[in-house]
């Protein structure tokens, strides 16, 4: 197995779980260290496919022209959505799919535009009826959509030096803002009924002291 780390994006609780054997992993950074965590849908609605748009719990609603809807307005996230064919089946919903990812870039977040004159999407995860895909079946897809997702940092054995050392820095995207931190996810998909997803998130030291005013 292997894991993904890319750059701290939100307030997820950290989950510890890195007890395989010759497990490995990937390093990558995230998107931003400042930004607006999206996710947008095909899902049933009422029994009805639909498409959708929001943040964390809340579901935005469309047709605004605001910040959530950016991501259904990139040909390729439309369309792996539109590729999927939400329907009721044996009692319960099948087919329904969400993208997870950040939208950055000018007028995301005052003060960092991470080189983007206009706001933009990456993606970082992909739920298809309720599973976390592995990282080859995520990766898979967005390539065949052409989709940006989050830049691998490293990928190899896990190594508490090597993902220490990564934390800190400056962001991959611009030289301008640091990094919030760095996100470690398997390679295979993995979930504990008592701690739910296998996924680590590791803070920037220096990005709590800058975020604090130490």
């Amino acid at each position: 197995m292997k894991l993904l780390a890319r750059e701290r994006l939100d307030e997820a609780h950290i989950r510890w779980d890195l007890t395989i054997k010759g497990m490995h992993c990937f390093v990558a950074e995230g998107v931003v260290v400042h930004n607006t965590n999206s996710r947008v849908g095909n899902v049933l609605v009422d029994g009805q496919p639909e498409l959708v748009c929001g943040s964390h719990n809340h579901r935005r609603k469309l047709g605004t022209d605001s910040t959530y809807e950016l991501p259904l307005k990139i040909e390729g996230v439309k369309a792996l959505l539109e590729s999927f064919s939400p329907r009721w089946e044996d009692g319960d919903g099948r087919g329904e799919v969400v993208i997870y990812g950040e939208i950055y870039g000018a007028g995301t977040q005052k003060g960092f535009n991470y080189g983007e004159d206009e706001p933009t999407f990456r993606a970082f995860d992909i739920v298809v009826d309720g599973r976390y895909l592995d990282w080859d079946e995520f990766a898979g897809l967005c390539e065949m959509y052409d989709i940006e997702v989050a830049p691998i940092l490293y990928e190899g054995p896990w190594d508490t030096e090597v993902v220490r050392q990564l934390v800190d820095g400056k962001s991959t995207l611009t030289d301008g803002h640091i990094r919030e931190g760095v996100v470690i996810r398997l390679q295979e998909e993995r979930f504990n009924q008592a701690t739910g997803r296998t996924i680590i998130k590791w803070k920037s030291d220096d990005y709590l002291t800058h975020k604090h005013g130490v």
